[in-house]
């Protein structure tokens, strides 16, 4: 047949590579007001598509198909997976029926890449795997975390914003560290982040999209952990969402124990947009806000938030912005 479908696994994106473009990762806004019915065709070998955790709006995804094939979103998406093309085959094109008002209250994720890794979606649950090639771990809805369980070998990780082969497919890198080095807790606002290991390291992590709350299961971090959270509107992250959710990560010290905290924040924001990342260093007290620039703080609590408040648009007036924050954190002394 014209398109050999494959369903690769049950958490693979939709992935897709648009000729002679970059490559992007869509959330169900963007496809609402860039992708479907205009003529942005992609011209990758595979289609898949990823949505929210507990996603049940199939009738919606029924109503967009891939122009030429007629197979719907809804068609690859149940149990999850992708479709195939050949070279020679038409490239990919999201049609909607005339009409159609895609409701986006229950997020999905696209992303168009030559490249296709092994993708986990983070649920709630917290699963476990090691990583040994490339990893690309995927969040339509909310925040999401890793956390280091074990990392064997020499040589470097990196952790990347978006999906894809380097910068060209708008996979950017965002910092790497030493096997021996890597932090304990990884944070991110990204939609879709990459890790990509040397030849010989094995990384076993645990991840998950909870961000908890301040009162109900936050992240606990203990004493000696080191913690990196990175956001980067070069690739997609919560900006893109309508309501942008609670653009917060919650996280206690140990049994709620006093802990000296310091951070070190490198903070760029896009000249549209005017935002800043903000702490909270202790439950209810005040929020500090932090602009372009590099920033230091030191304070001693047992509680904490992390905040990303970029300026409020509408996701509609983003494309891509150039917003790229990374936040490194020391809890106590480092071991």
């Amino acid at each position: 047949s014209m398109v050999s479908g494959r369903l690769l696994q049950s958490f693979l994106l939709l992935v897709f590579l648009s000729a002679g473009t970059n490559a992007f990762v869509f959330s169900c806004e963007e496809v609402k007001y860039r992708l479907i019915n205009q003529n942005y065709e992609a011209n990758a070998t595979f289609a898949c598509i990823f949505t929210e955790e507990g996603f049940n709006n199939w009738a919606q995804l029924k109503k967009i198909e891939f122009a030429t094939y007629s197979i719907s979103l809804a068609d690859i998406s149940q149990p999850g997976g992708c479709i195939s093309r050949k070279p020679d085959e038409p490239t990919w094109r999201l049609i909607s029926t005339p009409g159609t008002a895609l409701d986006c209250k229950q997020e999905f994720t696209i992303i168009y890449t030559s490249d296709v890794p092994q993708f986990s979606d983070a649920l709630t649950d917290v699963r476990q795997t090691r990583i040994t090639n490339k990893h690309t771990f995927v969040q339509p809805r909310n925040i999401q975390w890793l956390h280091t369980e074990q990392c064997l070998g020499t040589g470097n990780v990196t952790i990347a914003t978006g999906a894809g082969l380097g910068e060209k497919e708008e996979r950017f890198d965002m910092i790497s560290w030493p096997c021996g080095a890597v932090p304990d807790w990884i944070f991110t606002f990204d939609n879709v982040y990459t890790v990509y290991v040397d030849a010989g390291i094995t990384w076993t992590v645990e991840f998950s999209r909870n961000p908890g709350d301040a009162i109900h299961n936050p992240v606990t971090v203990e004493r000696g952990d080191h913690l990196v959270l990175f956001t980067s509107g070069r690739c997609d992250d919560l900006q893109n969402l309508a309501g942008r959710t609670d653009n917060r990560e919650y996280i206690r010290l140990g049994n709620w124990d006093y802990m000296d905290v310091s951070v070190v924040m490198n903070v760029v924001m896009d000249t549209d947009n005017s935002g800043s990342v903000a702490l909270q260093k202790y439950g209810g007290g005040p929020t500090f806000n932090y602009y372009n620039g590099t920033h230091t703080d030191s304070f001693n609590t047992d509680y904490f938030e992390i905040r990303y408040e970029p300026k409020g648009k509408d996701p509609a007036e983003i494309w891509n912005s150039q917003d790229n924050i990374i936040f490194d954190i020391q809890i106590g002394p480092k071991r």
